[in-house]
């Protein structure tokens, strides 16, 4: 006999298995980057704390979503892009495991790029790379994308913050 107590917590149905595995897997890679850049001086540390808290609390947020409380309705519903009169109504869209691999892969390659030879070089590779092969856009618009996020990004924190942003291992 079912009292109502834990019907609303059902993230181990299977067409959210996929995407609780995958949650559930950033989420620790989440704390383990927070773990490490406690190693780092404390003004290095800063910003890779800022990425990692903020990741955790998309982690989160994408795990409270999973369920079927009213909490997880609404966090659905706000970041799903539902209009405000759909409220009632579940999304039927959830992404496939591979599409979500191939976006993590994505991420996780960026990171390594940045590692290897830094944040000035990746970041307009990144943008142009992900917005022609992922996004389809042309050649014009990937480069004025590319070109755009870098300025912003110098401009943003060499110039602005003054913090120097990671050069990569070849330029130690």
């Amino acid at each position: 006999m079912n009292n109502g107590m834990n019907s609303g917590m059902n993230i181990g149905a299977p067409e959210k298995r996929g995407a609780l595995y995958f949650a559930l897997g950033l989420f620790a890679l989440t704390v383990f980057f927070i773990y490490l850049s406690y190693d780092y001086a404390p003004n290095v540390r800063l910003f890779p704390l800022m990425v990692g808290y903020t990741g955790l609390i998309l982690c989160t947020l994408d795990l409270i979503g999973l369920t079927d409380t009213a909490l997880g309705r609404i966090i659905n519903t706000v970041f799903s892009g539902t209009a405000a009169g759909e409220t009632g109504k579940v999304a039927k869209f959830t992404p496939k495991l591979s599409r979500q691999l191939i976006a993590m892969a994505w991420m996780v390659g960026l990171v390594i790029g940045i590692y290897i030879v830094g944040f000035m070089v990746m970041v307009p590779a990144y943008v142009f790379s992900s917005m022609y092969f992922q996004g389809k856009k042309s050649v014009k618009k990937c480069a004025y994308g590319a070109v755009s996020t870098t300025v912003f990004v110098w401009v943003m924190f060499e110039f602005l913050l003054k913090y120097e942003l990671y050069r990569g291992v070849f330029a130690e």
